[in-house]
C-alpha cells in the first residue's frame, strides 16, 4: 500500500470522527446553551463557532467551514427521519442521501465514498444516541435508571400517593391504583362474597357495575436492577388518608375497598342514580347545593368503606388528628386539645428559627388558611397564620424545605404564582420568592446538608408553549438557581416525585396522564460540562498554534 492510499484510509475515520463531534455539538450542546442561557446561549454559540474556525489554519479553513456546515445539515436532516422511523420513509430517505452527497461533492469538494461513509455514521448515531431529543440532553446529568409502564395500556394505572417502606427505614415508595379488565368469573366470586358478607356492598347489581370500574391498590418499590411490585399491605395502607384513594371521580363515584385474600381491591360505583345526578347538572338554582349534599354524603361513605380497610376513619399525624375544630391527641406522651380552623395536617416541621424554639411546630390547613401551632414540650397555641384570597387560594398543596441548612423550615407554595415563605422570629411572614406569571410548581424536595434542593416544574424558556421540565433548584440571595433539569416534557401534568432514600439521592417520579413510574439518579460524573472543556481545549490548542506561526513567520 503507498502512502497516499495509506493516508487516505486514515483521513476518513477522522473525517467520520470530526462529523460525530460536529453533530454532538450542534445538537447537543447547543440545546443546552440555549434552554440554560436562552438567546445568550446562542451568542455563546455563534462566538464559539467563530473562534473554532479562526483555529484552524488559513489554507484548511474553507474546506473546514464548508464540511462542518455539511455536516450539521446532514444531522439535522436525519434527525427528521430518525424522529419518524427510517423504516416507513426509506425512499425519502434514500433521495435525501443521494441528494446531500451531491450537494456535498459540489460543497465541500470531498470524494463521494468518503462522504457516504460520513453520511451511514451520523445516521447511525441518530437512531441508537438521537442526539436531536430533548431526553438524550437529560442522560448528560440525570441517569434513567429505569419506568415501569402499565400493563395494559388500555387500563389506567393511577399514582395516588407515597408511604414509608416498611423493609427499608428512611426510603419509600409509591402506592399505585393499577386497573385491569374483568376477570373470568370475577362476578361470581364476587356474589358469593355478597351473599356471606352482605355489608361489603349494597345489591349484586351494584357489584356487576363496580366489576367494570376496578383496581388494584399495589406498591412500587425501585430495586438494583428492577422495579418491586407487590400488592400492599395494610401496614402500608394505614399510612395513606382515605381521600387518596377515595376521592377518585368524586362526588360522582364512590370508592368500595375489599380484602381479597393478598390484595386490597377498589371498586367504584356511582354516588347517586344517573337520573338525579343528571337533574342536579341541569338545575343551576339548586347544582351548588346538590353537590355539597351530594359531596357530603359520598365523603361519609368513603370513609366507612376505608375504615373497614384500615381500621380508621380520620387522618393521624403524630398521634395528633383533627376533629371538630380542634387538634386533639397525645404527642410524645402529652395531651393535646387546643383550636384551629384546620381541615388538614400538613406536617410537623421546624418553622419558627431554632434560636426562638427548638421544638418543632405542627402545621395545619383550612378554610384558605394556613396554621402553624406549636407542640408540647411548649404550651399548644397558635403562633401565626398565613391567609390565601380570592385569587390566589391556598390548599393542602405544600411542600417545606430547608432553604439554607439553618435547620428551620420554609413553606413552599403552590399558588399561581407559585411561592416561598419563611416565618420570622416576630410571628410575621417574610415572602422570599415569587415566580411570576409562568406555571412554576413545586414538586418535592431533596434533602441536602448546606440547603435543599427544590424538585420543581418549569416552563421552557423559548419554547411559547406551556411545556414544562422537572429540574432541580437551590435558594440563594432571594433567587431559584436551577442545578439540573431533565428535558422529558412527560414528566408535567399530575405527577409525584419524591426521593426514594436520603442514602441515595434518587426520584421517582408517576406521570399520571403517561401511567408510566420512572426512577432518576444523577450521573457521577458531568459528562456535558466535560464536552464544553474538550472543545474549550480544542479553540485553545488551535490558537495557540496560529500564534506561534505566525510569531515564526514574522521572525
Amino acid at each position: 500500500m503507498t502512502n497516499f492510499a495509506l493516508r487516505r484510509w486514515l483521513t476518513t475515520p477522522f473525517l467520520i470522527l470530526y462529523a460525530l463531534w460536529t453533530l454532538l455539538f450542534y445538537q447537543l450542546v447547543f440545546t443546552a446553551w440555549t434552554l440554560q442561557y436562552s438567546y445568550l446561549g446562542v451568542l455563546l454559540v455563534i462566538g464559539a463557532s467563530l473562534l473554532f474556525m479562526y483555529a484552524f489554519p488559513k489554507r484548511d479553513r474553507k474546506v473546514v467551514v464548508r464540511f462542518t456546515l455539511f455536516c450539521v445539515m446532514v444531522g439535522v436532516g436525519i434527525s427528521s427521519f430518525a424522529g419518524e422511523s427510517l423504516t416507513w420513509r426509506i425512499i425519502d430517505f434514500v433521495v435525501f442521501v443521494v441528494l446531500v452527497l451531491a450537494l456535498g461533492r459540489y460543497l465541500v469538494g470531498i470524494k463521494t465514498l468518503r462522504l457516504f461513509l460520513v453520511v451511514i455514521a451520523l445516521t447511525i448515531v441518530q437512531i441508537f444516541i438521537p442526539l436531536h431529543d430533548l431526553r438524550t440532553l437529560s442522560f448528560f446529568n440525570v441517569r434513567y435508571i429505569g419506568h415501569l409502564a402499565s400493563p395494559d395500556p388500555q387500563v389506567a394505572s393511577l399514582p395516588v400517593a407515597t408511604v414509608s417502606d416498611p423493609l427499608r427505614p428512611g426510603a419509600q415508595e409509591i402506592i399505585t391504583l393499577r386497573g385491569h379488565r374483568p376477570i373470568k368469573d370475577e362476578a361470581q366470586d364476587f356474589i358469593h362474597m355478597l351473599n356471606t358478607n352482605p355489608q361489603s356492598a349494597t345489591t349484586i347489581r351494584s357489584a356487576i357495575v363496580e366489576l367494570q370500574h376496578s383496581y388494584d391498590v399495589m406498591a412500587i418499590r425501585p430495586g438494583r436492577l428492577r422495579f418491586i411490585t407487590h400488592y400492599a399491605t395494610p401496614q402500608e395502607l394505614v399510612q395513606l388518608p382515605f381521600w387518596s384513594l377515595g376521592l377518585v371521580d368524586f362526588p360522582f363515584m364512590t370508592s368500595h375497598f375489599l380484602n381479597l385474600e393478598d390484595r386490597t381491591r377498589m371498586y367504584l360505583s356511582l354516588s347517586s342514580d344517573p337520573g338525579s345526578l343528571l337533574s342536579t347538572l341541569l338545575s343551576p338554582g339548586t347544582a351548588a347545593q346538590s353537590l355539597a349534599d351530594l359531596s357530603l354524603q359520598t365523603a361519609s361513605s368513603e370513609a366507612n368503606n376505608w375504615e373497614q380497610v384500615t381500621g380508621h376513619q380520620i387522618d393521624v399525624t403524630d398521634g395528633l388528628s383533627l376533629q371538630g375544630g380542634y387538634l386533639t391527641g397525645t404527642y410524645q406522651g402529652v395531651p393535646v386539645h387546643v383550636k384551629t380552623q384546620g381541615v388538614a395536617i400538613l406536617g410537623v416541621h421546624h418553622i419558627l428559627p431554632l434560636s426562638v424554639d427548638p421544638n418543632p411546630q405542627i402545621i395545619v390547613e383550612g378554610n384558605n388558611v394556613i396554621q402553624v401551632l406549636s407542640l408540647p414540650p411548649e404550651q399548644p397555641r397558635l403562633i401565626a397564620s398565613l391567609p390565601g384570597s380570592y385569587l390566589h387560594p391556598l390548599t393542602t398543596d405544600v411542600d417545606f424545605a430547608d432553604l439554607n441548612g439553618s435547620g428551620q423550615d420554609s413553606l413552599l407554595v403552590n399558588t399561581v404564582p407559585a411561592q416561598i415563605f419563611r416565618l420570622s422570629s416576630a410571628g410575621t411572614w417574610d415572602r422570599l420568592w415569587v415566580s411570576g406569571r409562568d406555571s412554576f410548581r413545586f414538586e418535592t424536595v431533596m434533602p441536602h446538608k448546606n440547603g435543599d434542593w427544590i424538585i420543581a416544574n418549569a416552563p421552557s424558556l423559548l419554547s411559547p408553549s406551556s411545556t414544562r421540565y422537572l429540574g432541580g433548584y437551590v435558594y440563594s440571595h432571594g433567587q431559584l438557581s436551577r442545578v439540573f433539569r431533565v428535558y422529558y416534557g412527560n414528566l408535567v401534568d399530575m405527577q409525584l416525585a419524591h426521593v426514594t432514600s436520603q442514602s441515595r439521592p434518587e426520584l421517582l417520579s408517576s406521570v399520571y396522564a403517561h401511567q408510566e413510574i420512572m426512577l432518576l439518579g444523577f450521573q457521577r460524573v458531568p459528562w456535558l460540562l466535560l464536552v464544553d472543556i474538550g472543545y474549550a481545549l480544542t479553540i485553545i490548542v488551535g490558537l495557540f498554534r496560529r500564534i506561534r506561526t505566525r510569531k515564526g513567520a514574522i521572525s
